[in-house]
């Protein structure tokens, strides 16, 4: 008697603690809530994107995000109704944050609590499984608050000074007569003010971001990622001198007019460049048999 193979596919249990298409629009609007209750720091979160050019990869932020989620799509399946009770907790700790810096002039504390407060009404709907599933995209989302102007500072002048020797070493051995004073370039005359010029803060902390995106989009594993992640600032002043160098060249023989439109071009120029260098030490390191990325793809 000849057996036939059984064509019934085994049943799949669904767990009744599954998120479903309903909780994520509950949560959506428990977002919103918290949103225009905090409308005030979000304006100004926005506001410091628009106005502030050193700010303007908040902008990009949420989208970045949102791709994050959509490579990651399929653990929605593996995500779980657990751990909401730690959803009012943070809500209301991110109120508290918010109000602590109101009421002492930190917009740091002010904008940071505001973003607390809506993942505490993403984990009160959703669980707290969402946050492990989905945590590159929860990452991503920090950077939605803008770097304190003091943090900013402390940052730009051993930037500002570094860049100006690394130039200035970089344009003499191409030939291009210059000398410095500080942070101060001159060329052909015309002194170029590192700060005016490219201080590289803006460069730092958006290679940041499309660093975080490269690594949590790329099958890796995670002590790659986090070498990734730690010499990312290497990767940005780096970047920032190949930037700087022609820049320095145009405001030393160009009105400051065309040199100020090649340095906003050139800026936003190193993005891509930065990411085909990332992508390129991640090719040489697999050409080599580096050990970089998992059995799984990083989306799954």
């Amino acid at each position: 008697m000849e057996i036939l193979p059984s064509t019934t596919k085994p049943l799949r249990v669904v767990p009744r603690d599954r998120i479903k298409p309903g909780y994520l629009l509950a949560a959506a609007v428990l977002v919103l809530l918290t949103m225009l209750v905090q409308h005030r720091a979000w304006h100004d979160i926005f506001s410091i994107a628009i106005d502030d050019q050193d700010s303007s990869h908040i902008l990009l932020v949420p989208f970045l995000a949102a791709w994050l989620v959509f490579l990651r799509r399929l653990r929605w399946r593996e995500c779980r109704l657990t751990g909401r009770w730690l959803g009012p907790v943070i809500l209301l700790l991110g109120d508290a944050t918010s109000n602590f810096g109101v009421d002492h002039g930190m917009a740091v504390f002010w904008h940071f609590g505001s973003l607390l407060m809506a993942f505490g009404a993403v984990i009160a709907v959703l669980g707290v499984d969402i946050v492990r599933k989905f945590f590159p995209a929860f990452l991503m989302l920090l950077f939605l608050v803008p770097v304190p102007a003091t943090v900013r500072q402390a940052i730009t002048v051993p930037l500002e000074h570094f860049s100006a020797l690394l130039s200035q070493q970089v344009l003499e051995i191409i030939g291009v007569s210059v000398s410095r004073a500080g942070s101060v370039l001159i060329v052909n005359g015309v002194k170029v003010e590192i700060a005016e010029a490219c201080d590289g803060m803006r460069m730092a902390i958006a290679l940041m971001v499309l660093v975080a995106t490269f690594a949590f989009s790329t099958p890796m594993n995670r002590w790659a990622r986090a070498v990734f992640l730690i010499f990312s600032p290497v990767v940005a002043l780096l970047c920032n001198i190949i930037r700087l160098v022609p820049t320095v060249w145009v405001f030393g023989r160009y009105p400051h007019a065309t040199a100020e439109a090649f340095h906003n071009i050139a800026g936003w120029l190193m993005l891509p460049v930065a990411f085909l260098l990332f992508w390129a030490v991640l090719r040489l390191l697999r050409w080599a048999s580096v050990p970089v990325a998992p059995f799984g793809l990083a989306y799954q």
